[in-house]
């Protein structure tokens, strides 16, 4: 009887010892429950090295705790906040960098991140979220913005990206800096060929990705002005068996595929149109806003006067030059310029079915593959403003848009 009492006493205390260790072990490693790479003092003899430690950090996706999200953006400050749309906030969080492992390893640099707090946390949002972590943790492209990890502590749901400095696509073209600091004909096809790659990564995955809410502001820009698609809040997989899936309609209105609202069926060609409408922005430095040439409030102004331009007066491709940016003045390649406009007019066909695949959207821009001649046919006035009817009924009734 004594030995099994004196037994389980030994028992109890070797459990508590590991207990203890454990607990210690832990507390060494305070970034979320993966243990982060060690790098040693021979990995890492200069500043670059302390670069290559950033990304590293940024490999796998982690858990963060909602303690250290919280202290990153300072309690989600109010000056931190990069920006916030229909479904949640983006702020910029600074994570402390590990302690170093030896007395002698270099200090580690530290991480900034975008952080995304999801706003109204109920059952979609809680769906959304674990389909952004089951969708981008698993791509890995130069031209999407690279996932961290996330935390779902708190009641909160949290996304944390790596932070890209250089703000969107959408504020060099149109913001308050624009014109101080215009985006030249350079910058903008290294963009456009940028966007056109991870967009092809996508629909070439297996099974294929969907953005679905492809436009400007959703494209951010690092310090040499490559293109980081991101904000992947709508993303969906098709299924391997099918060419496009139904689901509810979202998007921005101006980017919106016409034949994803009336059926709401999304497939790669929805967005390869976005895409296009995208590439005429870039072209022109316009934004989708009504105008003269716009019948719809919901119709993107800016498709609506390339299609004039190519259609009217037997000008063809060489009639696209006349809307390129004016503040350009005059200063960018006629040739890439008449390219890109006449991709932009490919991809956003009425038809998906003639629309080109972002592989060959690519080949187009590349300069790989020769962009072929397009026909525009023009509705007639009643047919157009029939379609023009389904379209903002189906808008109205059917699709929630995300500005």
């Amino acid at each position: 009887m004594v030995v099994v009492i004196i037994g389980a006493v030994a028992a109890v205390v070797i459990l508590v010892v590991l207990l203890v260790c454990f607990m210690r072990k832990r507390a060494k490693h305070p970034f979320g429950h993966q243990r982060m790479p060690k790098i040693t003092e021979t990995e890492m003899p200069n500043q670059q090295q302390k670069v290559n430690y950033s990304s590293a950090i940024m490999q796998s996706e982690r858990r963060f705790s909602y303690a250290q999200l919280l202290a990153a953006t300072d309690n989600f400050s109010p000056e931190r906040k990069l920006g916030e749309g229909a479904f949640g906030a983006v702020y910029r969080g600074d994570l402390p960098p590990p302690p170093p492992t030896t007395t002698t390893e270099q200090q580690p640099v530290g991480v900034s991140v975008a952080v995304k707090r999801i706003l109204r946390v109920n059952e979609r949002a809680l769906q959304d979220y674990e389909n952004e972590i089951r969708v981008i943790g698993a791509l890995s492209h130069p031209n999407l913005v690279p996932f961290v990890g996330s935390c779902s502590d708190n009641g909160e749901l949290l996304l944390v990206y790596q932070l890209v400095r250089n703000r969107t696509l959408d504020y060099h073209l149109h913001g308050s800096d624009a014109a101080a600091a215009l985006l030249t004909w350079q910058r903008r096809y290294k963009i456009a060929l940028g966007m056109a790659s991870a967009l092809s990564y996508l629909h070439s995955n297996q099974p294929r990705v969907l953005h679905r809410d492809i436009k400007p502001g959703n494209v951010m820009l690092d310090e040499e002005f490559n293109a980081k698609v991101g904000d992947f809040g709508l993303v969906r997989i098709i299924p391997a068996d099918g060419a496009s899936c139904p689901m509810t309609v979202f998007g921005s209105s101006s980017y919106i595929d016409p034949e994803y609202c009336t059926p709401g069926r999304a497939s790669a060609a929805s967005d390869v149109y976005s895409f296009g409408a995208v590439l005429l922005e870039i072209a022109s430095g316009d934004a989708p806003a009504a105008d003269e040439f716009a019948t719809s409030r919901r119709r993107n102004a800016v498709v609506d006067r390339f299609r004039a331009l190519y259609a009217g007066g037997g000008g063809g491709a060489a009639a696209l030059v006349d809307a390129a940016d004016r503040r350009l003045n005059g200063e960018f390649d006629e040739e890439q310029m008449e390219r890109l406009a006449l991709v932009g007019l490919h991809c956003v066909q009425f038809d998906h079915r003639v629309r080109p695949s972002s592989e060959e959207v690519l080949g187009y821009l590349q300069g790989r593959l020769p962009v072929p001649p397009l026909e525009i046919k023009v509705p007639r006035r009643g047919a157009e403003t029939s379609s023009t009817s389904r379209h903002q009924q189906a808008v109205h009734s059917l699709i929630s848009i995300v500005e």
